[in-house]
């Protein structure tokens, strides 16, 4: 009995760190002396962001989330990109915004398609670390990214679902912010520009390498 329980805290402290989505990090170089900036998120050191302002008209972070924002992510080994953007509408005016026209490229110009919040899903759910005879033995809330947590196959979907970026224009002074998923390259390692159309006027360069201070 003793062994049991000691082989179950092991699972539960190793299994999000064995298989765990592939973050991405912005890359610092691709920035040149443009306003655009890379800072720590400020709820999550880990997590570096992309942070570019446009004067008094607005303002975007983009980089991978954290793990409060997908909790969902953290037992995927998916091919998924996943990124949280924020956009604060400062000004007076309507920020228009076409998500459609939001592309992800390689270096040799290959584009990976955005996909819907449930393709999403199912993909990253399909990535899962854990089997579905595990789940069933009782520690699917693990597989889902939460111990104690979200514990259904349903309310994980919601989450990934219910927090995407949504569409259309930005009303004058609000913000907006949530997910965006894309498919990631094959490549174990691999460099990608991410275009958000009229929000910027170059891409922001990722790469699944963790950047170096």
């Amino acid at each position: 009995m003793k062994e049991r329980i000691l082989f179950s805290a092991f699972l539960l402290l190793n299994v999000t760190a064995t298989f765990a989505q592939q973050p991405v990090y912005p890359v610092r170089d691709s920035l040149g002396n443009g306003p655009a900036r890379v800072e720590s998120s400020p709820y999550q050191e880990d997590r570096p962001i992309f942070v570019a302002e446009k004067g008094i008209e607005y303002k975007l972070t983009l980089g991978f989330p954290r793990d409060d924002q997908a909790n969902f992510l953290r037992s995927s080994d998916a091919k998924v990109i996943v990124l949280w953007l924020k956009v604060e509408n400062i000004s007076r005016r309507t920020l228009p915004l076409n998500t459609q026209k939001f592309t992800v490229t390689d270096k040799s110009g290959r584009n990976y398609a955005r996909l819907a919040p449930n393709d999403a899903f199912d993909r990253i759910m399909a990535g899962r670390g854990i089997t579905q005879k595990a789940v069933k033995k009782g520690i699917g809330s693990i597989s889902l990214g939460k111990v104690g947590g979200k514990s259904s196959e349903a309310e994980a979907r919601d989450e990934a679902t219910r927090f995407i970026f949504a569409e259309g224009d930005i009303s004058a002074q609000s913000v907006r912010q949530g997910l965006l998923y894309f498919e990631m390259p094959a490549d174990k390692t691999f460099t990608v520009n991410v275009s958000l159309d009229n929000l910027w006027p170059n891409p922001f360069t990722f790469t699944n390498l963790k950047s170096r201070k």
